[in-house]
């Protein structure tokens, strides 16, 4: 027998709500256990499903009581027990379980098993019972469907209490006929001759007045009483008290039905708590989804205002996009243009510089001739200075020719002069010339870099119209975009409002659903404690 260890002296106590469901397969692995199962077990979901249901199993429970419940269901019979199980951390639980075969289209599938709190008086006895069995004593008792039956000569009692009622009171028949048949004989004088017929009679009559009064007390007490309260559960149970435990008291026969409407009424509870649970929780996802639909309507109108006011900026964006890109067209034109005008003004400064380069040129040239007439008026006036002298030795005869010398050297003066003047005024114009032409220059070099300016002003104004056309054509498709979405907002809306109505339908089916769970009393006082004090034999 597998042993879970290690074991700590905490116990979980269910609560009087607590209804813990499996289900297993054939080889008794779990395939679904609900929530009350996790809570009392300490193991999350996904370290239970798949896993033997003896994962559970205390070390203090006894191997018969196991032996019993394989015995019991493998012969497709329900058992019910207190058991005492085993938490993960090592804690205990105690729970009174009822454990049925399940079947499907005829065969069996698995097994059920419902379990519930127990009653203080019922763990009492079944720690007890526990203990005897595992003592050395425990081979005198043995368990059978649940009930402990005494085992040897001790257990003839208990094996004949444990036959079917049918037999037991035709037995009881069977002697009343035969006191019957002998009070007859002995009003024959046939029986005893030598008792006097009256004392025959009288005992006779004893007899079955005897027979008669014990099997009408036995079948008030074990049949009809039990039936009755069998009754009142049933009853109470069909005002809507599921949670009313029958009483197991009585006939074997009698306590077996009251097992097995226990068992049925623990199902029926577990499943009712269970779906209450579930419909609790609906109810509550229920308002949550209305109100999230709710402000998602809120949201989706909001969206939809907003897209709106998008799709009217977008389209006073595309207008001024289009604005700007026939600005940013005209801009370039009008660059293109300026840069023409600009190249054209560029070669006319280089048109410019070359005559101003050629007029010093010139100004060079007549510097030169300048200094060569100056160089002749200064021979010329050394000549006149020469032919003065020279007139001055001839006295005289020189005379004439003094005369034409100091007019040769008066005009070679007066052409020094001149050359002079107009070399001052060439070196003045030189000077003039060059300081033009370098302005010349570097407005030509103004102008290259004005052209080239220009000339990338223009590709800029035309990158600028490209991205603009661009950018025109990409807010066109935005807005078109904004539009779709738009459409879909208005459709988002429509499955809001859908959603909303459908919401609202799920939350009146909630509340019709809860309405008619609602006849079903689950009340924790509604678990009866009726019949628990007539259960000194289960497990």
């Amino acid at each position: 027998m597998r042993e879970n260890l290690p074991v700590t002296d905490e116990e979980y106590v269910l609560s009087e709500l607590d209804v813990i469901i499996t289900r297993t397969d054939l080889t008794g692995n779990i395939v679904y256990a609900n929530e009350a199962f996790l809570r009392s077990s300490g193991y999350p979901h996904a370290e239970v499903i798949g896993k033997p249901q003896n994962i559970v199993r205390h070390p203090d429970m006894p191997e018969e009581a196991y032996r019993d419940l394989w015995e019991t269901i493998g012969g497709d019979r329900p058992w019910t027990g207190v058991v005492k199980n085993r938490r993960k951390q090592g804690g205990y639980c105690w729970v009174l379980a009822n454990v049925t075969p399940v079947f499907e289209k005829g065969e069996k599938v698995g097994y059920m098993s419902v379990r519930t709190k127990p009653s203080d008086e019922q763990i009492a006895r079944a720690e007890r019972l526990y203990e005897r069995l595992r003592s050395p004593a425990g081979h005198t008792l043995r368990l059978s469907g649940g009930t402990v039956i005494r085992t040897g000569v001790a257990g003839v009692a208990d094996r004949l209490l444990r036959l079917p009622v049918n037999l037991r009171v035709w037995a009881t028949m069977a002697m009343l006929i035969a006191v019957i048949l002998l009070q007859t004989l002995v009003a024959s004088g046939w029986v005893l001759p030598h008792v006097p017929p009256l004392w025959q009679a009288r005992v006779l009559a004893g007899v079955g007045t005897g027979l008669a009064l014990a099997c009408g007390v036995y079948l008030t007490r074990n049949l009809l009483m039990p039936l009755q309260a069998l009754n009142a559960g049933a009853l109470s149970v069909l005002n809507g008290h599921i949670q009313q435990r029958f009483p197991e008291r009585g006939d074997a026969q009698t306590r077996m039905l009251g097992r097995m409407l226990n068992q049925m009424n623990a199902k029926l509870v577990g499943v009712l708590i269970d779906a209450k649970i579930s419909i609790d929780a609906i109810r509550d996802k229920t308002h949550e989804f209305a109100r999230g639909n709710s402000d998602l309507a809120t949201r989706t109108d909001e969206q939809a205002s907003a897209i709106d006011q998008t799709t009217a900026s977008l389209a006073e964006i595309t207008e001024t996009a289009e604005q700007n890109a026939l600005g940013a067209e005209r801009a370039n034109t009008s660059g293109r243009q300026t840069a023409e005008t600009a190249e054209v003004a560029a070669g006319e400064v280089q048109k410019t510089v070359a005559v101003m380069e050629r007029v010093r040129e010139h100004s060079r040239k007549i510097s030169d001739i300048t200094s060569v007439i100056d160089a002749i008026a200064f021979q010329t006036n050394i000549i006149a200075l020469n032919a003065s002298v020279e007139a001055a030795r001839a006295g005289q005869y020189g005379r004439g020719f003094a005369v034409v010398a100091s007019e040769v050297r008066s005009l070679a003066q007066r052409a020094a002069g001149a050359a002079k003047e107009i070399k001052s005024l060439i070196e003045t114009s030189l000077h003039t010339v060059t300081t033009a032409s370098q302005t010349a220059a570097r407005a030509g070099e103004t102008m290259n870099t004005v052209e080239q300016t220009v000339t990338q002003l223009t590709r800029t104004l035309y990158d600028i119209a490209l991205a603009s056309r661009g950018q025109s054509v990409q807010i066109a498709q935005i807005n078109e975009a904004v539009g779709q979405v738009a459409g879909l907002t208005q459709r988002n809306a429509a499955l809001v409002e859908q959603s909303a109505v459908a919401s609202t339908d799920l939350q009146q089916q909630t509340q019709s659903l809860e309405s008619a769970m609602s006849i079903f009393h689950l009340r924790s006082e509604m678990r009866g404690d009726v019949g628990r004090e007539e259960t000194a034999e289960v497990v």
